[in-house]
Order: C-alpha cells, then sequence, then structure tokens
C-alpha cells in the first residue's frame, strides 16, 4: 500500500515545518509550497491526498487556488483544508462554498 501525500501551501515557514514534521512522523509524505502558485503547480504535478491551504499567500489566495482546483476534474476531489485565523463572513462562506475547511 502506498503512503499518502498531503501537500502544505502556507507562507508561514515555521507553521509547514511543524505540520510537516508532523505529517511525516505518521507516514504521510509531504508537499510544500510556500506561495499560492507553486501550490497550484505542485497540485498539477503530483495530485495529492490532501491540501492544506493558508488564505493569504504572496501570489495569491488559498481561495484563489481552492476555486481552481475545484474547476480542474483531475483535482476538483482532493479534501482541502483551509489554513486561517480569518474569521470574518465573507471567507468563511467562500471557505464552504468551496467545501473547504
Amino acid at each position: 500500500m502506498s503512503s499518502k501525500t498531503v501537500l502544505i501551501a502556507d507562507d508561514d515557514r515555521d507553521l509547514v515545518q511543524i505540520l510537516a514534521l508532523r505529517c511525516e512522523q505518521i507516514g504521510v509524505d509531504v508537499l510544500v509550497a510556500h506561495d499560492a502558485m507553486t501550490a497550484l503547480g505542485l497540485a498539477h504535478e503530483h495530485t495529492p491526498d490532501l491540501i492544506c491551504l493558508d488564505v493569504n499567500m504572496p501570489s495569491g489566495s488559498g481561495l484563489s487556488v481552492c476555486e481552481m482546483l475545484s474547476n480542474d476534474e483531475k483535482l476538483s476531489s482532493i479534501p482541502v483544508i483551509m489554513l486561517t485565523g480569518q474569521t470574518d463572513e465573507e471567507t468563511v462562506r467562500r471557505c464552504h462554498s468551496l467545501c473547504a475547511y
């Protein structure tokens, strides 16, 4: 059985390091991106089993990446977890409309 892969995309390098370490400890392969465009490219190249996206990143927002993923036949079924401290109504509404939590 092949291991699962998670893509972690966040410009907070310390947070990414902590999340990646924990995933690796439980046997999950990790892909890392520190900006939105790299995240999108890695998703297309590797088709991870799960994607964790920061809402605010350089070169685009995680919500925009999530929208692009949802419109891509190959990537639309990948579960997405949004990483954010934002609790404003618009951000929450967009996450829910994209089935990203």
